[in-house]
C-alpha cells in the first residue's frame, strides 16, 4: 500500500515539474525509448513469438508496449497500479 501511495505522488509531483513525456519516461527511470526496445529485444531472444499474449504487470508507462506495438500481433495487456502512467501508454501505443 505505501508503494502505491508514493509512487502516485512521485508521478504526480513529475507531472507539476515536467512535460507529461519527460515526467512519465522519469516516472519508470528514464530512457524510455531505449529500455523499450532492449526489453523487446530480451524477451523475442527468450522466445516470445508475434502471436503471443502478453501480460506486462507493472507496465507503467509503456515503454515496453510502445516497442511491443511494432512487434506485436497477439493480444497484449498492460496493468499497472497508478493509473495516469496507464493513461499515458495507452496514448503512446
Amino acid at each position: 500500500m505505501y508503494f502505491r501511495q508514493s509512487y502516485s505522488q512521485l508521478v504526480k509531483s513529475l507531472l507539476k515539474r515536467h512535460s507529461v513525456e519527460v515526467a512519465m519516461s522519469t516516472a519508470v527511470g528514464g530512457e524510455f525509448e531505449a529500455i523499450g526496445v532492449l526489453e523487446r529485444e530480451l524477451l523475442i531472444y527468450l522466445g516470445l513469438k508475434s502471436n503471443e499474449y502478453l501480460i506486462d504487470v507493472g507496465c507503467g508507462s509503456g515503454r515496453l508496449a510502445k516497442s511491443l506495438s511494432q512487434y506485436l500481433r497477439g493480444p497484449y495487456l498492460g496493468i499497472d497500479i497508478v493509473p495516469e502512467p496507464v493513461d499515458y501508454a495507452a496514448k503512446v501505443t
